[in-house]
């Protein structure tokens, strides 16, 4: 349900997005949290288009600790702009590479990934932030003969920016 009602938002705003301008800034580094926690990288390649790294670690209980596992996703990413240059749309594509721990041993963690959020970054401080899904299919338990693995993922990120 929850999903459901950040998907249709997500939807709307891009169906309000109007302006052909870009983001107001060149690179950003970050926080991710929770799916994964990690780090963020942002590289704007053009005016509406980036690349974005994300790196972290997976837990089984988020508020215990316990490490579950960990990846390393890069995805390319297609911004437009809503009602103001500053809150940006963005959705995108990618891969990610990782390891994952079963109850007996680990596993590589090899698969396609999305995205999809909202990004705002403030125009006088160089602090920005997004809300975002991630979802993500591994591809070695699906060749292993094992069910798919689909891992919705997604959180937060505050992020600083350089212009």
């Amino acid at each position: 349900m929850y999903w459901k009602k950040m998907f249709s938002l997500v939807l709307m705003t891009f169906i309000c997005s109007f302006s052909a301008k870009g983001q107001n800034y060149d690179v950003s580094v970050g926080i991710f949290t929770p799916s994964p926690s990690g780090f963020t990288y942002k590289y704007f390649v053009s005016k509406k288009n980036a690349i974005e790294i994300i790196g972290g670690i997976y837990t089984s209980d988020f508020l215990q600790g316990s490490f579950k596992g960990g990846d390393v996703t890069g995805l390319y990413e297609f911004h437009r702009p809503t009602l103001t240059e500053e809150l940006q749309f963005f959705y995108g594509f990618g891969a990610h590479l990782g390891v994952y721990q079963t109850i007996s041993d680990w596993n590589p963690n090899i698969g396609i990934d999305g995205i999809a959020g909202l990004e705002f970054s403030f125009p006088e401080v160089p602090i920005g932030f997004a809300f975002q899904y991630k979802p993500s299919l591994d591809f070695v338990s699906v060749l292993s003969g094992r069910r798919a693995t689909i891992i919705n993922g997604g959180g937060l990120s505050l992020k600083y920016l350089i212009r």
